[in-house]
């Protein structure tokens, strides 16, 4: 599936590409840094702030609109409702422990791990079902992100130049 995203976006210009890549849900700037870097041939640091920005891109739409988005699924596609009600739910499990003893520090590290589902969908999500203001949420993901970039980016570039030194 990724592959075709991947595929799709490189018709775009690189750094649009990047951006685009990093906002979606899937694979997020996990996904977009290695992609920019490896097969779009961004420079690091191009790709880094160009991930970063396009993966912070969905947080207030997301964070203001999550429970908008709820209600009306509801009313229109209960079954639709009901699969995002449960990934709500695993979200809050996720998260909700940690948040009470840590506070946001707790969002920027569910967010720094470069892991399957510790994005920043993820944690908006849990933000909101846990009310946690916006300036705090958005200030744990912006700084789990940063972790995160510079830990992708570290694997990207190292194990770049790993796989292409000559034995």
């Amino acid at each position: 599936m990724s592959g075709v995203i991947v595929d799709f976006l490189g018709q775009f210009p690189r750094g649009l590409a990047t951006v685009l890549l990093a906002a979606m849900p899937i694979g997020e700037l996990r996904l977009a840094i290695p992609v920019a870097v490896e097969i779009w041939l961004l420079h690091p640091v191009r790709a880094i702030l160009l991930a970063f920005i396009g993966n912070l891109l969905p947080f207030f739409p997301l964070y203001y609109g999550l429970n908008w988005m709820r209600k009306h699924l509801r009313e229109w596609w209960p079954w639709l409702a009901d699969k995002l009600d449960d990934y709500v739910g695993r979200a809050e499990g996720k998260v909700k422990e940690k948040y009470t003893r840590y506070g946001a520090v707790a969002l920027a590290l569910f967010t720094g791990i470069p892991l399957p589902f510790t994005g920043l969908y993820t944690a908006t999500v849990a933000a909101v079902v846990l009310k946690i203001p916006w300036k705090q949420a958005l200030a744990g993901i912006v700084l789990g992100l940063i972790i995160a970039s510079i830990i992708v980016l570290s694997l990207t570039v190292g194990l770049s130049n790993v796989f292409s030194s000559q034995f």
